[in-house]
């Protein structure tokens, strides 16, 4: 069976430091200053240069010919060294302190759907603003994470290869090593994924970057640089993402979730200022809570932590406490579902995201 992952013509910075490598497009769009803050760290030239932080969506025409510019400039003045036909074996240690395992290469999009599954719908409209970033564009720096479901660890190299990268990563980041890959180590990745995919079915799940593979597919492009994790590395924990609702009669909404919510395996707590009101509910609890808030109309947020969600749920708001899918969980219900309900899970924190670093050529 030929797997979807390919090795790739991969691209680094000749001068690669700290500087260089910031974190993903989509982090911190409410907060301008951490991306100020990057930009006074940053190399000159820096990945910071090559993309677009979605915090400046709103001005993006200007600075998508900035960053076609730079690129051009970036690959006419020799700023890149060119690895070919290579996989990169990745290293990441998060602030946590606990270690990453990746392998970087690039997959075939018309698998995108296929071998390659998101694991959340896409929503449409996050789509065409991104084509319209890769159009102009000659380069990709991906943050696209894929799980590989590798409950035995035999994938994942140890790095045997020579060190291209070890350096620290801005703003609370942790560090990376990157080892180019040596021909064993290839062909033990690519055999361990293909007995993989003959036994679920598909190869990967999309963790992070699924509008971005969207986007480069949409835009034509035949390939896209990822790097996969392995779905059972310590270093991923999965955390649920809860719901809030606002402007809204706490009272009114505990009696219908009453009628709502009458039986199950698993259970959902309703928060609110009147206190907590716990019931039963069936299936994967965050898509009967999303069925639930969906019929009563009203403005839901989505919240990072129990402790945020308990403080938020006061006045006319009501928060829904509920058990998060277990990562062990996640290929099966795929397989047999198809993706989950938007917003289901976090994997880590911001600062845990994939920083930009390797490129490819896309033109």
């Amino acid at each position: 069976m030929e797997v979807p992952f390919f090795s790739a013509d991969i691209l680094l910075p000749k001068a690669l430091d700290g500087g260089w490598p910031v974190i993903a497009c989509d982090q911190f769009t409410s907060e301008p200053s951490y991306w100020e803050k990057a930009a006074s760290l940053a190399s000159s030239p820096s990945a910071l240069d090559l993309i677009l932080p979605e915090v400046y969506l709103g001005e993006s025409e200007a600075r998508v010919k900035k960053i076609n510019s730079n690129m051009r400039s970036c690959l006419e003045n020799g700023v890149f060294e060119e690895y070919p036909d290579s996989m990169i074996a990745v290293f990441r240690t998060l602030p946590s302190g606990k270690v990453r395992r990746g392998v970087v290469g690039m997959i075939p999009l018309d698998e995108y759907g296929g071998l390659v599954l998101p694991t959340e719908a896409t929503v449409p409209e996050r789509v065409p603003p991104r084509v319209k970033i890769r159009k102009g564009a000659l380069l990709e720096l991906p943050h696209i994470l894929l799980f590989l479901d590798d409950p035995g660890f035999t994938a994942f190299p140890s790095g045997e290869g020579k060190e291209l990268y070890s350096l620290p990563l801005m703003l609370g980041g942790g560090s990376v090593t990157g080892k180019l890959m040596t021909e064993k180590e290839k062909e033990t990745f690519l055999s361990v994924c293909a007995s993989l995919t003959e036994k679920n079915g598909f190869t990967f799940a999309i963790g992070d970057g699924n509008h971005s593979l969207a986007a480069a597919k949409a835009s034509g492009s035949s390939y896209a640089l990822v790097e996969v994790v392995n779905l059972r590395d310590e270093a991923i924990v999965f955390e649920p993402i809860y719901r809030l609702i606002k402007g809204v009669s706490p009272d009114e909404v505990a009696l219908k979730a009453k009628e709502f919510f009458t039986s199950g395996d698993s259970s959902v707590t309703l928060i609110s200022g009147n206190g907590s009101l716990t019931l039963p509910l069936g299936g994967l609890p965050v898509k009967a809570v999303d069925e639930f808030v969906s019929s009563l109309g009203c403005e839901v947020d989505y919240i990072h932590g129990e402790e945020n969600l308990r403080s938020l749920s006061t006045g006319s708001n009501v928060g829904f406490l509920f058990e998060g899918i277990k990562k062990e969980d996640l290929f099966p219900y795929i397989r047999e579902n198809g993706a989950l309900p938007r917003k289901t899970f976090s994997m880590g924190t911001a600062y845990e995201k994939r920083y930009y670093l390797e490129a490819m050529r896309i033109k």
